[in-house]
């Protein structure tokens, strides 16, 4: 523990220039660094409880000066304060903090780096606020926050990159797109697939993927003309469909492919991890003879904002083995790439990283983050962005520390152990340590 102390020292030595709000550090009054603040909050996690006690009990627990919850909300700035901090400035900082952790020799994944996509929700039982929305009447009635969650997928290097609050259904395109642009112009990588489940199969969601250069699988939802597809599919070897339309879709590309396979959906990682609220299920859509109706009303019910979930597919040909599939055994993808020239087996397997982001997101809200009982939407972005912060530094010491301590084959840190590493820290030692190299 104490090499794993060390090293995330040097680890937040990277992450804090790009972790200031604007505090002047030759003022009287500044006394607490950026690693003391993020100590408390470290210890917040470990012990899953509020500011104020938990600033109480750090500073019982600790031999050093502690910061306490009135300092930590001083250091999170207000909506509508001096600097005009808005929860993108907030994403920015940690997503610049995440690509500096990344400067560090070995640490970034190997390019093309495929990205997975996602929405979880987080708890709140306040007031009536602006940012929440409750579940549909089918779950329960508890409201939640909304995030949405970017991060890679490699092997072992499965870091979060990005993680934002929403406050309406329109803006995951909007924080997708925003996300990567913030990656490009802090690292520039190279960027491959992305991979998303049936919930984000949406307009803005695919061509902000075309403008950034990245292919994208979406796992198609279990209706309609994803049905058929899978019941006339073969029940031994994967099959395709090309050239398939989006519907009302004004794009310059309208057309994707399908990926028919016959394994079952709970092989390749669908689970319902999410409760479906207004904003994270995927609302259904009836065709009619005339084309394709919602039911749903409001700004987000128009063709632009989201994708017809049938598409404008020819009809499949009855051949004397059509039907040998079955739709509850068979999964199948939706995607931009030429399915002709590609392994479809393969893809199929590489989709389940997937998988990853759903033990990310877990692990962002049980492991890595304290309790936040505010309100404030800046307040909430704070925490959720040192639950991201702290996650990579266990992906990045999982991945360094085994080399370090000369055993790569059966050392293993975990979540909580991390965050012990980070309580107990020296960070002004982290500073004179080998940021760059191992």
């Amino acid at each position: 523990m104490s090499e794993a102390s060390r090293v995330v020292a040097e680890y937040m030595a990277l992450a804090a220039p790009s972790l200031r709000f604007d505090r002047d550090r030759l003022s009287p009054n500044y006394q607490y660094s950026i690693g003391d603040i993020y100590r408390l909050l470290a210890h917040l996690a470990i012990e899953q409880c509020a500011a104020k006690n938990g600033a109480e009990l750090l500073a019982w627990q600790s031999d050093r000066d502690t910061p306490s919850s009135s300092t930590l909300f001083e250091y999170i700035p207000n909506a509508g304060t001096d600097g005009n901090y808005e929860v993108e400035d907030i994403e920015a900082k940690f997503i610049n903090a995440t690509c500096r952790l990344l400067e560090r020799e070995t640490l970034a994944p190997s390019e093309p780096i495929h990205l997975a996509y996602d929405l979880t929700t987080v708890g709140w039982y306040g007031k009536e606020n602006r940012w929440v929305t409750g579940s549909i009447n089918d779950d329960n009635t508890t409201e939640f926050w909304h995030y949405a969650v970017l991060s890679t997928v490699s092997p072992g290097r499965n870091y979060i990159l990005g993680a934002t609050p929403l406050k309406e259904r329109s803006e995951k395109g909007e924080a997708l797109d925003r996300m990567l642009q913030q990656l490009r112009e802090n690292a520039d990588p190279e960027f491959g697939r992305i991979y998303m489940d049936s919930q984000l199969f949406e307009a803005d969601i695919v061509t902000t993927c075309r403008e950034h250069g990245l292919n994208w699988m979406i796992q198609a939802p279990d209706k309609g003309m994803y049905t058929e597809l899978a019941e006339n599919a073969s029940s031994e070897e994967p099959t395709k469909q090309e050239d398939i339309t989006f519907t009302d879709f004004d794009a310059s590309h309208r057309t994707f492919n399908a990926i028919i396979w016959p394994i079952p959906d709970k092989e390749v990682g669908q689970e319902e991890t999410t409760p479906a609220t207004d904003l994270t299920r995927y609302h259904d859509r009836t065709e009619t003879s005339t084309g394709i109706s919602s039911s749903e009303t409001g700004p987000d019910s128009n063709a632009q904002s989201r994708l017809d979930r049938h598409g404008n597919l020819p009809p499949v040909a009855e051949t004397t083995d059509a039907g040998s599939g079955e739709s509850d055994a068979h999964t199948i993808w939706i995607t931009d790439m030429d399915v002709g020239e590609r392994d479809l087996e393969g893809l199929g397997y590489q989709y389940r990283h997937r998988w990853k982001i759903e033990t990310a997101i877990r692990q962002l809200k049980h492991t890595f983050q304290g309790q936040c009982r505010s309100s404030d939407r800046l307040r909430r972005a704070v925490y959720f962005g040192a639950a991201q912060l702290f996650f990579n530094f266990w992906v990045a010491l999982n991945h360094e520390l085994p080399y370090r301590l000369g055993d790569p084959s059966n050392f293993r840190l975990t979540g909580l152990e991390t965050l012990h590493a980070l309580r107990e820290a020296d960070f002004e030692a982290g500073k004179q340590g080998n940021n760059i190299f191992i």
